[in-house]
C-alpha cells in the first residue's frame, strides 16, 4: 500500500513546486524579485495553500489513473466510473488557471483582476477543496467495487469448496456397498429354508433383489439398488403373485423404505393365502424401464 502511493505523492509535492515556481517566475519577470517576495511575504498563507492544495489534486489524479488502470474490474470500472479521467484532468486544470488567476492579479498583469485578488484565493481555495472531495470520491467508490468483488470471490471460492466437499461425499456414500440390505438378506437367510433361495434381476439400471420369507403370512423380502436414477415405483402397485393354478394376489402392504434414493428394501405383504400356493410366481412390472420381472419358487416344505 505505502508503494502505491509513493509515485501519486511525488507527483503531488512536484506539481506544488513549479506553481510555485511559477509564481515568482512571473512576479519576478513583469515586477523583480523583490516584489515577488515582498507579496509572498504579504499572502504566503494563501499561496501556500493554493499551492499544496494543487499538489494533492494532482496526486489524488494519478492514484486515481493507477487504481483504473491496475483495476480487477478493468474495462468494466471505466464504464461505472464514466469520463473519470477526463472529467479529473479538467478540473485539475481548471483549478490550476483559478489558482494562477490571483498570482497575475497580484502581478499587475491584469489590472481589473488586481482589485480583487483576495476573493480570487478564496475562489481558489474553494475550487482545490472541491477538486479534492470529487477526487477522493471517486477513490472511494471504486475501492468500494473492488473491495465488493473480492469479497465475492472470496464467498465464491467457499461455496465451491462446501460443494466440492458434498460431491465427493456423495460420491463416497453412493459407492459404499449397502451393509445394512447385505445384514438384512443374511437375518433372513438365517430364518428361511434353504430351499427357498434368493432371486436377483439385474436387468436394466435398477438390481432386484427378491427372498420368500413367510409360508403361512406369504411375504417377500424386496432390495433395490441402484446408482444412476432414483427408484421412485410403487411396488404394491406394479406387483403380483401368481400361484400354481394361474390365480392373481395383489399385495397387501409395503413395509419398507418410502419412494425414492438410490437404495430400497422392506417386505412387500401378499397376507394369508387360502389354499397355500404350491408355488409362487412374483412378478415385477415396470420398475427400471424393465417391462416385467418374474421370480419363481416352490413353496412346498420338504
Amino acid at each position: 500500500m505505502f508503494l502505491k502511493l509513493i509515485k501519486p505523492a511525488t507527483y503531488g509535492i512536484l506539481a506544488s513546486i513549479i506553481l510555485l515556481g511559477i509564481y515568482f517566475t512571473i512576479l519576478s519577470l513583469v515586477s523583480g524579485w523583490n516584489f515577488a517576495q515582498d507579496q509572498f511575504n504579504s499572502y504566503w498563507y494563501f499561496i501556500l495553500s493554493l499551492s499544496a492544495g494543487f499538489g494533492i489534486q494532482i496526486g489524488l489524479y494519478s492514484y486515481l489513473k493507477n487504481l483504473i488502470r491496475n483495476s480487477d474490474n478493468g474495462g468494466r470500472v471505466l464504464g461505472v466510473t464514466g469520463t473519470t479521467s477526463t472529467v479529473a484532468m479538467i478540473s485539475c486544470c481548471s483549478h490550476y488557471l483559478v489558482n494562477i488567476l490571483p498570482i497575475l492579479g497580484i502581478a499587475g498583469v491584469i489590472t481589473v483582476l488586481a482589485q480583487y485578488q483576495i476573493e480570487l484565493f478564496w475562489i481558489g481555495l474553494f475550487f482545490n477543496l472541491a477538486g479534492i472531495i470529487y477526487l477522493s470520491s471517486k477513490i472511494l467508490s471504486i475501492k468500494r467495487v473492488q473491495q465488493a468483488k473480492k469479497n465475492i470471490k472470496k464467498n465464491l471460492h467457499i461455496i465451491i469448496g462446501i460443494l466440492g466437499v458434498i460431491v465427493i461425499a456423495v460420491l463416497i456414500k453412493t459407492n459404499q456397498p449397502d451393509n445394512k440390505n447385505n445384514d438384512l438378506i443374511n437375518k433372513i437367510g438365517e430364518e428361511m429354508d434353504s430351499s427357498l433361495d434368493i432371486q436377483v434381476s439385474k436387468e436394466g439400471p435398477v438390481t432386484i433383489t427378491v427372498r420368500p420369507i413367510s409360508l403361512s403370512d406369504v411375504s417377500f423380502e424386496i432390495i433395490l439398488n441402484t446408482h444412476s436414477v432414483e427408484i421412485t415405483e410403487d411396488l404394491t402397485a406394479l406387483s403380483v403373485l401368481i400361484n400354481e393354478k394361474g390365480a392373481e394376489y395383489k399385495p397387501t402392504v409395503w413395509n419398507g423404505d418410502p419412494v425414492g434414493g438410490h437404495h430400497r428394501s422392506g417386505i412387500l405383504h401378499f397376507g394369508k393365502i387360502i389354499p397355500s400356493p404350491q408355488t409362487a410366481t412374483l412378478i415385477i412390472r415396470r420398475v427400471g424401464g424393465i417391462a416385467e420381472r418374474r421370480f419363481e419358487w416352490s413353496l412346498t416344505k420338504n
